[in-house]
């Protein structure tokens, strides 16, 4: 009897230890599949061309390392959602995370646009990714914002210091009246406030329109010269040292995110944040590169100081209106904004306008 009981224990030990053995396996052979998608192209906008480097297959080996077998699908240049209807695309399930330019879809994002209310902010975008991720995980109401669409942001990421592309020379603010100049939505004020024409359009859009006349030019940054060939046909940049912006936002589908591992939950949050200050190095070294790479085919002109102030001082009720606006929506604008507002003060970066909000 002793002797059975003992081969019983025996024989359950064993299968114990097999059964923990195979467990690591067998998990790793459950492929965990991840439709990934943005509107633009890669590697023409870091913040894309850093999640397909990067953030992907970073996100895969450390799965595996976990004992996860993680595939991604990915969809970039508007293959799944065009740049207005990356949020939709998550939220519906089509992608499972979705990179986005928030000001092309304000409906949804309206909050998570709050630093393109503040024009001439700083030019450097490892300062501004550090208080792009300050505000994520400060600001509640950023994430509060995109809960009624059943997403979750990941990371927020930023732009290269923008200024103008244009097809004719303009040295300063009075030169810019009644040009045609292609933007976003979210930085239409800046071209109105000098009388400027604003025309939402894509960049991928801008070659073919500057070389008809459709447009004069655009608000973008001088990496666009190569990376769109518009040096092509617009010879001329204007430093305005709008600076770079907290532009990009990464988003999961809620559901879906809730379904996942913990351990590749804490994976995909964690290579986000990564990934931000990446963009971030990546910005700052286009920036260089492309007034160094353009000299030759492109004039480029430095906006005055003093037209730099007249400027911002012209849209001085710009924060405030907007942060109004999104406060009768239940958005909390006036306490994201302000929240903005120190956190950059706080970094060391002066407007060359102090917007009242």
């Amino acid at each position: 009897m002793t002797r059975c009981l003992t081969r019983r224990r025996t024989l359950q030990a064993g299968l114990a230890a097999a059964t923990s053995l195979a467990l690591p396996r067998a998990r790793a052979q459950q492929e965990i599949v991840l439709r990934i998608g943005a509107g633009h192209p890669t590697p023409a906008l870091a913040y894309v061309f850093i999640a397909d480097t990067f953030f992907v297959p970073e996100v895969v080996r450390r799965a595996k390392d976990k004992g996860l077998n993680v595939r991604f699908v990915k969809a970039w240049a508007g293959t799944v959602a065009k740049l207005d209807g990356i949020v939709e695309a998550v939220q519906k399930g089509a992608l499972d995370i979705g990179l986005a330019v928030p000001s092309f879809d304000q409906s949804r994002t309206a909050l998570l646009n709050y630093g393109l209310y503040f024009p001439f902010t700083t030019t450097d975008p490892l300062l501004q990714a550090r208080v792009a991720m300050r505000m994520l995980h400060e600001v509640p109401a950023l994430q509060d914002s995109m809960k009624p669409y059943g997403v979750q942001v990941l990371s927020m990421s930023v732009t290269e210091n923008y200024g103008m592309m244009l097809r004719k020379e303009v040295t300063g603010i009075d030169g810019l009246k009644g040009l045609k100049l292609a933007c976003a939505g979210a930085n239409a004020p800046w071209a109105q406030a000098v009388g400027a024409v604003p025309v939402q359009m894509p960049i991928g859009e801008n070659y073919q329109a500057i070389q008809t006349g459709l447009i004069d030019g655009n608000i973008y940054f001088a990496s666009g010269f190569a990376a769109f060939r518009l040096y092509e046909v617009a010879k001329y940049f204007l430093k305005t040292d709008f600076g770079s912006f907290v532009s990009n936002a990464v988003f999961i589908n809620a559901e879906r995110r809730a379904a996942l591992p913990r351990e590749l939950v804490a994976i995909l949050d964690e290579v986000a944040a990564e990934s931000s200050a990446k963009i971030a190095e990546v910005c700052a070294k286009r920036d260089a590169d492309a007034v160094a790479a353009n000299q030759e085919r492109v004039r480029f002109i430095a906006l005055p100081a003093a037209d730099k102030r007249r400027w911002a001082e012209s849209m001085r009720d710009l924060p405030a209106r907007a942060a109004r606006e999104l406060d009768a929506k239940g958005l909390k604008g006036t306490e994201t904004f302000r929240a903005y507002v120190r956190a950059l003060r706080d970094a060391g970066h002066q407007f060359p306008f102090d917007y009242p909000v």
